[in-house]
């Protein structure tokens, strides 16, 4: 294999190791019992670790250095450079620490009490300050976290994209109050038993576009979707009897989610270019 092709099967051989740990931490939030939490921390730290390894090393670096110019080089490389900026023990200690705070927050969540989750978020943002200045930052340390999500993007350049954005959703509000009309939205909040939600909600997506034959639906305490592959695309929902929009709406957003990752191409996986191209598309 020349340099392209060794990089390529490097990054496939990595993302699958990422999907192992993905489907533990899909897991963590659907079907896990809680007490295994702790273990399951060690489990993902662990991994994350393991990743950090591969994406980091020398032999990426060359193989990135080698490779043909081109994309699947390009982004590889971006990737690479934020990587190593960040040292293994706190990638391990992020990874151990957010695994902690998600089973905190469910059970905060649950007994409506914000105190038991305080000291994690604390330690979450603490955490999020040190992973900006080890990436490092001019102005705001926003500016190196959003890089995991839209590179290239700033607070500064978002606030510009964002401000009319805010102007023009405050004035149709205003005027949507300002109307005097009242929708009767009653139907949405009579008690409606589970499995009948379950099941509109299924339809829905169906319809909508998402492939059952290459995904599914479960319950977690907040929704979201988790794409292994695109033949492997897992979404979840949660639902309240007296609600119906609660399940419906956040099923319908996650299958939008799930679309986008089963029309990734097969052929790229691993790849960059099989991957979504950023958070503010997927969104």
């Amino acid at each position: 294999m020349n340099a392209t092709e060794q990089l390529a099967s490097y990054l496939r051989e990595t993302r699958l190791l990422g999907t192992s740990m993905r489907l533990l931490e899909w897991d963590q939030e659907t079907l896990m019992p809680a007490a295994a939490t702790p273990l399951r921390a060690e489990q993902l730290a662990l991994l994350t670790g393991l990743l950090h390894e591969r994406n980091t090393s020398d032999e990426l670096g060359e193989l990135i250095d080698r490779a043909e110019d081109g994309p699947m080089a390009r982004e590889a490389r971006y990737d690479y450079e934020r990587q190593t900026k960040i040292p293994a023990d706190l990638a391990k200690e992020r990874s151990l620490k957010t695994a902690l705070s998600r089973q905190a927050w469910i059970e905060s969540r649950k007994a409506d009490d914000f105190a038991h989750f305080q000291p994690h978020l604390e330690q979450q943002v603490e955490l999020m300050i040190r992973w900006a200045d080890a990436i490092g930052y001019e102005s705001d340390p926003y500016d190196a976290l959003v890089g995991d999500y839209e590179p290239g993007e700033t607070v500064a350049t978002m606030d510009e994209l964002l401000a009319p954005l805010r102007e023009m959703s405050a004035d149709l509000l205003a005027r949507i109050l300002d109307s005097g009309v009242q929708m009767d939205g009653s139907f949405i909040r009579r008690p409606y038993p589970v499995e009948k939600q379950e099941q509109l909600g299924r339809m829905v997506a169906a319809a909508f576009g998402f492939d059952f034959d290459r995904g599914r639906l479960d319950v977690t305490a907040h929704p979201f979707c988790s794409g292994m592959f695109p033949t492997d695309v897992r979404l979840t929902t949660r639902y309240e009897e007296g609600y119906m929009a609660d399940a419906l709406y956040s099923t319908l957003h996650e299958a939008g989610h799930g679309m986008y990752e089963q029309g990734l191409p097969e052929d790229q996986f691993g790849n960059p270019l099989g991957d979504a191209s950023g958070m503010a598309m997927h969104e």
